[in-house]
């Protein structure tokens, strides 16, 4: 996809920022997931 938008915009910085959004995106996947394994974990013991 950052090659794709490199070729589109001739520009690194757009594929970088697109990386950095992706990135973003999957550490608050992350951390939801450890949020609700935590409070499960929680209401189990």
């Amino acid at each position: 996809m950052s090659g794709a938008i490199f070729d589109f915009t001739g520009s690194y910085r757009a594929a970088f920022i697109n990386g950095i959004a992706w990135n973003l995106v999957n550490m608050a996947i992350v951390a939801a997931l450890l949020y609700r394994a935590r409070t499960r974990a929680a209401f189990a013991g």
